[in-house]
């Protein structure tokens, strides 16, 4: 048996996911991607990482995959990023980039036990360059 870890990255599409994935495999890591589409990333390295589709909403799938995989680590960067849209549907913002989190949880939850944890660490960052400054027409 190995003792490779395992990372699974949600949003792995982005940039932040280019990086991420690069270095995990650098360090010797299984990378396990989800995103949204059918198609994995494009890049040099995508090869390597084990790409699959999925819904963070879906807590059964979510409890699943974490049964399967085992991940010792679990980085969360899916998220709705696009600043204007955020403001124009601030509800599905909040469904796009709390939900997810909520589910990731439940299911780390769901999956573990005190003496024996699947997993070390959820790392949740997206950001919003806005967060702080409402437009004046919004307040």
């Amino acid at each position: 048996m190995t003792n490779q870890k395992t990372a699974l990255i949600t949003g792995i599409h982005g940039q932040d996911g280019y990086y991420l994935s690069r270095l995990l495999l650098e360090k010797d890591y299984r990378v396990v991607g989800l995103g949204r589409g059918t198609r994995g990333p494009h890049w040099p390295h995508a090869s390597r990482i084990d790409y699959r589709f999925a819904n963070l909403r879906d807590l059964a799938y979510l409890i699943q995959l974490l049964e399967e995989l085992r991940p010792s680590e679990i980085y969360n960067l899916a998220a709705q990023s696009f600043v204007p849209l955020s403001w124009q549907q601030p509800i599905g913002t909040l469904e796009a980039n709390g939900l997810p989190v909520i589910s990731l949880l439940e299911a780390m939850r769901a999956t573990g036990d005190a003496s024996d944890r699947p997993r070390d660490s959820l790392l949740s960052g997206f950001q919003c360059p806005d967060v702080w400054t409402a437009p004046r027409a919004a307040l």
